[in-house]
């Protein structure tokens, strides 16, 4: 979806806290995101039980990390005096009941319930730490303030923000973020010269999203883990990381044209981008030349029966996945609105990466809090999402981004589709362990060609 660039929650610098500060990783009740998880709420999960339950993936465990667990799937699951199934049993635990998680013992999470204590196979529970733990988060946020005196040192100065100061706000209780990361974010987004110094701290968001995924979730969707190397890198660092062999924003059509203005519409260009990037370092291009009509098939396709593309109105409050990619509209946003790729999903709002994004027109980690009915049309009437897209002509274009202006978001974010390319990496990433037959039916289905993966 074409856009100009856009205000995104999360993107301001945020209020300086102390270095450790914590804030939550975006974890609810522990009943709630035992639920979510065993129905449909908690990013990914729900997409690992369906393909599960297909056979697309064999049985693994949900999350990683202490804290509290519930049965899966299964209706009862045996506890084991000891970790491993030899062992004598020493009670039952059935589905419902929520245990607390008392060690890791790899194949075995030790548990505690009522008044047993014991073992569970790691694979019949689902999971769920109670938030990231302190110590760790002051561990990035004291490589944070490093990498910040380095720049600072080194004299790397913030250049002029490329739009307006109206980046939409973003509360630091409850926050999907820490305010460290944030902060970090914002000075590599805003700074003229990328050098060493910036490759350093880049490499520290990196690392944190990387954590962050493999802390809540278990594993990381391969778009995600390509898009997280350019968090932070801007329009306004472009060229200076060009010029010294760095990634850049370029690749994703970002940056200043030859009169100093930055490039719009890139924002569709950077998710796009990060599905064929992440398939090639997975093995696999796109079989055809026409990339937009490939993208196109993997939304028409489905996975366990369900389709891979979720419409309005049914994309107002469906849940989402982290990879999944997700077009919405907002207070002020243009025709189309702008596309991100999923982080998270933390319930009322979630996390999300794209392009084309920011003061500084760059790749950046926001949070947007979900608007989950219509908006309000200011001037009265119903909600008319096809005038919102129009983008045939100029004259259709500003027509819409006219009838957007003319809608009331109250400060939220309406997500109108959702293409759950989560699931299509799921089904990708199956295709190994899959008989040749069965492999060549996938690659078929979404019309892929092997390729030979560079080292």
């Amino acid at each position: 979806m074409k856009e100009a660039a856009e205000s995104q929650a999360g993107l301001a610098p945020a209020p300086q806290a102390p270095v450790g500060a914590s804030v939550s990783g975006g974890a609810g009740a522990v009943a709630m995101v035992l639920r979510m998880q065993s129905t449909h709420g908690n990013a990914h999960v729900s997409r690992l039980l369906a393909q599960q339950r297909a056979g697309v993936l064999g049985r693994m465990p949900i999350r990683r990390g202490a804290g509290h667990g519930s049965l899966a799937e299964a209706e009862t699951a045996h506890v084991y005096e000891q970790p491993n199934e030899s062992s004598k049993v020493v009670g039952e635990l059935a589905k419902g009941k929520t245990v607390d998680l008392s060690s890791d013992e790899g194949d075995f999470y030790g548990v505690v319930f009522e008044s047993t204590k014991g073992y569970v196979k790691s694979s019949e529970l689902a999971t769920a730490i109670d938030e990231l733990p302190a110590a760790k988060d002051a561990e990035f946020a004291a490589k944070a303030k490093t990498a910040t005196d380095a720049i600072d040192a080194a004299g790397h100065v913030a250049g002029k923000a490329l739009r307006g100061t109206g980046t939409a706000p973003v509360s630091n209780a409850g926050a999907g973020l820490p305010d460290w990361f944030r902060q970090l974010q914002y000075k590599l987004m805003m700074v003229t010269t990328w050098a060493k110094e910036e490759e350093d701290a880049q490499q520290i968001l990196d690392d944190y999203l990387n954590y962050y995924m493999e802390a809540w979730h278990g594993d990381l969707p391969p778009s995600l883990k390509f898009l997280f190397q350019y968090a932070g890198r801007s329009s306004i660092n472009q060229a200076s990381a060009a010029k010294g062999g760095e990634e850049n924003v370029g690749k994703f059509g970002g940056g200043l044209n030859d009169k100093g203005k930055p490039k719009p519409n890139w924002c569709t260009q950077t998710s796009s981008s990060a599905i064929i990037a992440a398939l090639r370092d997975m093995g696999y291009a796109p079989a055809t030349t026409k990339i937009e009509q490939f993208l196109a098939n993997i939304s028409f396709q489905k996975v366990g029966g369900v389709p891979n593309l979720v419409s309005a109105p049914a994309a107002y409050t469906a849940p989402l996945m982290p990879g999944d990619q997700v077009m919405y509209l907002f207070d002020g946003c243009q025709y189309g609105g702008h596309t991100v790729t999923v982080v998270d999903d933390l319930g009322d709002s979630f996390l999300h990466i794209s392009g084309n994004t920011g003061d500084a027109i760059a790749v950046g980690v926001g949070e947007a809090k979900r608007l989950t009915s219509e908006p309000k049309v200011k001037a009265g009437g119903s909600f008319k999402l096809g005038e919102c897209n129009k983008t045939s002509t100029q004259e259709e274009r500003d027509a819409s981004t006219k009838y957007i202006d003319g809608l009331d978001f109250g400060g939220k974010f309406l997500t109108y589709s959702i293409i759950r390319d989560s699931a299509f990496f799921a089904e990708i990433e199956s295709i190994p362990g899959l008989p040749q037959d069965e492999q060549d039916k996938l690659l078929n289905k979404y019309k892929l060609r092997r390729v030979t993966v560079s080292t």
